[in-house]
């Protein structure tokens, strides 16, 4: 039987809840790996097993909270690498806590250096990060296209005409920037230019910067460019993470196009649709691969992706795998978002490189902008830095909006300035309401109230109409349990509209139930994070219907996959949607998941109001709580 003091003492972690049983079983099988390939001694083969299996628990474990991989120089200098502490409240103070020595263990993991080790080892070391292979491949992946991504030849003065005609003078700026001259840099017009002139883009900024509005112009100019130049007119896709972003992003960008004078030849390139990630790959019933990859890739030339900061490194990899060879892409997103629910924070580290442009490309933007732009003397020509475009005016929230000045208080990690904010308590948009009994059910009974209008539309028959007005309020949590989490909260609001005689709770399908998609079924094409409201159809049967583009579908309720209720949602989940109304419920005590990311993700999801129930000591503490991941995607594009 197997003997091993170090997964004897992971068992016992997992019998407490501090390690997931995978991060257990990826030890066991690190441990099991090394003692049956081994052709050393049985006291070294052993010795070499147990350190297998601690590094392999260590890296699992960290790519179980989203990270890449784990830099082992950070890790070997804390002594608590697992946050036991932080997770269980001390509950470990009676038992061992692993540590990690980097220096003394240094030899043992050059076997996995990317210099030596075998194409199937289970871990890669590179430099001091540590992953799984896997991950390391998503990662040499991203690194390789965006390295291998050119700036295509391009007519400068044809170029500098289509896009001077598309912004055609500067805005005024507002909001969360505090200057306004009419001769200041129009960033939009910056970021068209950035687009035009490289294969991969990354186009980031805040709500209400107009990334839709920059983007529709961004086509309008590959358009007419093509068509002025004799070229094809190229065919272009619109993507995003979930379905709820893909509409919005579609939306955004059909009531925009109206202010365009395209012909109509030009006019019939704009996309009519917007798919979701998996969609646009293929997703393939029971198997993690998609139908487009490498060897078949996607049939477009352009392809532009919202809501980027919700893609997980490996999704990220195999969308970049499955792009043509001479494809063009444009990624769109916040950068201070929260990063992805699963391992990676692609889009900020494609962004870390903030500190200007090449010399060179500067010249160019300027041709092309008339904008003198900053320059970093230190950046190489041809570097992603020069891929990068940041939109700094929110039009969205101006110098009254409390949601803007809030979000940019939270943004700062500026401590003072919250506690500036939350004293004054002079905005009309933010409601604020300290933590309590009555604060708690105010809340909740406010939220009810405004979703009787959905309700009403339900009785109606009214489907489109109610699926409009479900997105007029939504209550926002941390945490998943508890009062203060999903569960807690959707039973809260349920009780008061049952009370109210609005729903029938008697049964688990009742009409004007809101449920979340938890899970993806690739057979039903509903993906996780898809929202759905059950209502009649004319003939009196309970369906439950989901946007799709422009359209409802309707899949009967015995059809849908893993759900919940959906009256409240974790922050997390309200990625790629906007509410009238959000009321942000943050819980009494601390947690690790509370982040400033969070917070500002949370408050932003407000498009005109903005409700928040916090205990102080919590909102302080999150604020000075970023979001940190391991990931050596950024060393890698420097």
């Amino acid at each position: 039987m197997r003997q091993s003091a170090t997964l004897n003492l992971l068992e016992h972690y997992h019998q407490l809840g501090l390690i997931r049983g995978i991060d257990l079983e990826f030890a066991r099988f690190a441990f099991d790996q090394t003692i049956s390939n081994s052709s050393i001694d049985k006291t070294t083969a052993e010795k070499s097993a147990e350190l297998a299996a601690k590094y392999g628990v260590l890296v699992s474990h960290y790519l179980g909270r989203g990270h890449v991989c784990v830099d082992l120089l950070k890790v070997s200098q804390q002594k608590d690498p697992f946050d036991f502490e932080e997770k269980k409240q001390g509950l470990v103070a009676k038992t061992e806590l692993m540590t990690f020595d980097y220096d003394s263990d240094q030899q043992w993991l050059e076997q996995f250096s990317v210099d030596s080790s075998e194409a199937q080892s289970l871990l890669v070391l590179e430099d001091s990060k540590l992953y799984l292979n896997r991950y390391w491949c998503y990662e040499q992946q991203v690194a390789r296209y965006i390295e291998y991504a050119s700036q295509p030849e391009m007519n400068v003065p044809l170029l500098t005409e289509i896009v001077n005609s598309l912004f055609s003078s500067a805005p005024t700026q507002v909001g969360l920037t505090t200057t306004s001259s009419s001769t200041a840099v129009d960033y939009q017009k910056v970021a068209a230019a950035v687009a035009l002139t490289n294969q991969v883009s990354v186009i980031t900024g805040g709500p209400g910067t107009g990334k839709t509005y920059t983007v529709v112009r961004i086509l309008a100019g590959l358009l007419t460019y093509a068509q002025r130049s004799g070229h094809a007119l190229p065919k272009i896709k619109l993507a995003a993470p979930t379905g709820k972003a893909a509409a919005r992003m579609l939306e955004s960008i059909r009531s925009s196009v109206s202010d365009l004078s395209l012909d109509e030849v030009l006019l019939d390139f704009i996309p009519r649709e917007a798919s979701t990630l998996h969609r646009l790959l293929g997703s393939i019933p029971n198997d993690v691969n998609f139908r487009h990859h490498e060897d078949n890739p996607l049939h477009l030339d352009v392809l532009i992706v919202d809501e980027a900061s919700m893609i997980d490194l490996p999704m990220m990899s195999k969308l970049l795998s499955a792009m043509p060879k001479n494809g063009r892409l444009i990624l769109l997103g916040d950068r201070d978002q929260l990063a992805s629910v699963e391992a990676g924070s692609v889009l900020n580290d494609l962004c870390v490189m903030d500190k200007g442009y090449s010399r060179k490309y500067a010249s160019l933007l300027k041709s092309v902008t008339g904008y003198e732009l900053e320059v970093d003397e230190n950046s190489k020509e041809g570097g992603f830095q020069d891929c990068l475009a940041w939109l700094k005016i929110s039009r969205r929230f101006d110098a009254q909006s409390g949601v803007g000045v809030l979000a940019k208080a939270v943004n700062s990690g500026d401590q003072s300035q919250v506690s500036n904010f939350i004293g004054s308590g002079d905005f009309a948009d933010v409601r604020q309401y300290l933590l309590s009994e009555a604060n708690y059910n105010l809340c909740l009974d406010q939220a009810a109230r405004e979703y009787e209008a959905y309700l009403k539309a339900v009785t109606e028959l009214n489907h489109c109409e109610a699926m409009e007005r479900f997105s007029d309020v939504r209550v926002l949590c941390a945490l998943r349990e508890g009062i203060f989490g999903v569960e807690g909260l959707n039973l809260q609001i349920e009780h008061r509209l049952a009370k109210k005689g609005l729903i029938d709770t008697t049964s688990e399908w009742y009409s004007g139930r809101p449920i979340m998609v938890l899970q993806n079924d690739y057979g039903q094409q509903l993906f996780n994070g898809d929202i759905g409201l059950v209502m009649p159809d004319e003939a009196g049967q309970l369906r439950v219907y989901f946007e799709v583009g422009q359209t409802l579908k309707s899949v009967l309720p015995n059809r849908v996959p893993k759900h919940e209720t959906a009256y409240a949602m974790t922050v997390h989940k309200s990625q790629g949607s906007e509410f009238a109304h959000s009321v942000m419920i943050l819980p009494d005590r601390m947690s690790p998941v509370i982040t400033r990311e969070l917070l500002y993700t949370g408050i932003t999801r407000a498009k005109k109001r903005l409700s928040l129930l916090y205990q102080p000591a919590v909102l302080s503490e999150a604020v000075q709580n970023p979001v940190e991941r391991f990931s050596g995607l950024a060393d890698k594009l420097a």
